[in-house]
């Protein structure tokens, strides 16, 4: 049994830690008991907004703010290349396309949307040396860098004080994506900007992607614990549930899949959240048929862990173990050379921890949102809000 820097106990006392349980809030005055009210306060409205959905206070609320006594941990995993540009794109092209960086308005995002993005390191002649890749969501970023994430500002809530530490922010970045980073190079007017260079083509130090957040997470969870019906019939299908219930992209991988596995707990008499402490994580890479140009299995020791726990990994990096004479380019899966981290996001789990106690009565199930179907925004409409970070021109 691991032990978890969080704690569910008495009210007063904090229960949501921060995700992999990461330890880099300990440096930081206050900041741990700041994490925990702002998981405290999304957790809270959402169950409130599904409150709402199913009909006011009193309906029975599968969801719960806060942990439940007793659990049951539901492992949800999926897979990490994405899905969308593997159902469009076909050979080398679908690599390419998962490299491309999007921008408008002034933010930048890889399109890389379940959960996990990466940043390939290649030299001069284009052979690759190592992959990073994260799981980690901005919100974590924002409130290292100052206190809270953005949008929990602009809520007027009475929250702990916190503001941060851009000294621990830089020596994060340092560590993880070059020690040629300057403070200067994260920050727009003295804030931090979770679409700076090193985090983007320079590196990949947290989640870019305007759906690959925390609060999505919370979002979807939620919403999918309500019971949903078309024509008298309980809906039971994932995408049609997603498309009923409007949470998510039907076209990913990850979220037609968390909600249609909420929704099952639902619907066998489960309460439901989000286990704490709740985060995106990585679960494995699967290295079956993995060779050298020797024709050796591949070492375990190319795949290193480098944030959060065996159980719940935040960042982790696939390069040549020390004492090796091969490079990444060299590695070859099921006889084809690797060129592009996709191939390796490819065998790559993804995963989020729900928690379920049985015993519980859910709500009716209700009607759909008032569309047959879901579009997923693109382009302007789906940059995030980052409140006192300007718009480059």
């Amino acid at each position: 049994m691991m032990t978890s820097v969080t704690t569910e106990s008495r009210a007063g006392l904090r229960v949501f830690g921060p995700p992999g349980e990461a330890p880099d809030f300990r440096e930081i005055p206050g900041q741990l008991a700041a994490w925990d009210a702002f998981m405290q306060a999304v957790m809270s409205r959402q169950t409130q907004l599904v409150q709402e959905e199913l009909g006011g206070p009193g309906r029975p609320n599968a969801f719960s703010a806060r942990p439940l006594a007793g659990a049951a941990t539901v492992m949800i995993p999926w897979n990490g290349f994405p899905k969308r540009i593997a159902d469009a794109f076909g050979g080398e092209e679908r690599y390419q396309e998962a490299e491309r960086i999007e921008e408008a308005s002034g933010r930048r995002w890889r399109e890389q949307d379940e959960y996990l993005e990466w940043h390939t390191t290649r030299d001069p002649e284009g052979v690759v040396h190592a992959v990073d890749f994260t799981c980690e969501g901005p919100e974590y970023w924002e409130a290292l860098a100052e206190g809270y994430p953005y949008r929990i500002r602009e809520a007027g809530l009475d929250l702990p004080p916190a503001r941060g530490s851009h000294d621990v922010l830089l020596r994060l970045y340092r560590r993880y994506v070059s020690p040629e980073v300057q403070l200067d190079d994260l920050l727009v007017d003295g804030v931090y900007d979770p679409s700076n260079e090193w985090n983007v083509s320079g590196g990949a130090m947290h989640l870019t992607h305007p759906a690959n957040t925390l609060g999505a997470e919370v979002n979807l969870a939620a919403r999918a614990s309500i019971l949903r019906q078309r024509n008298g019939n309980l809906l039971t299908d994932s995408v049609d549930l997603i498309n009923c219930a409007g949470y998510g992209d039907p076209g990913r991988s990850s979220d037609p899949n968390i909600g249609a596995t909420v929704n099952a707990a639902v619907r066998e008499g489960n309460a439901v959240t989000l286990r704490a402490p709740v985060g995106l994580y990585i679960d494995s890479v699967n290295l079956d048929g993995w060779t050298t140009p020797d024709g050796q299995a591949l070492d375990p020791a190319w795949w290193r862990i480098e944030r959060g726990t065996p159980e719940m990994i935040l960042r982790a990096r696939f390069a040549p173990p020390a004492g090796s004479r091969w490079t990444v380019s060299d590695v070859e899966i099921a006889g084809v050379p690797i060129e592009y981290a996709g191939q390796i996001a490819e065998h790559i789990t993804m995963k989020l921890y729900a928690s379920a106690v049985p015993g519980f009565r859910p709500a009716p199930p209700i009607g759909c949102r008032g569309f047959a179907s879901f579009a997923a925004p693109s382009g302007a409409d789906r940059i995030p809000s980052w409140p006192g970070i300007p718009t480059r021109a």
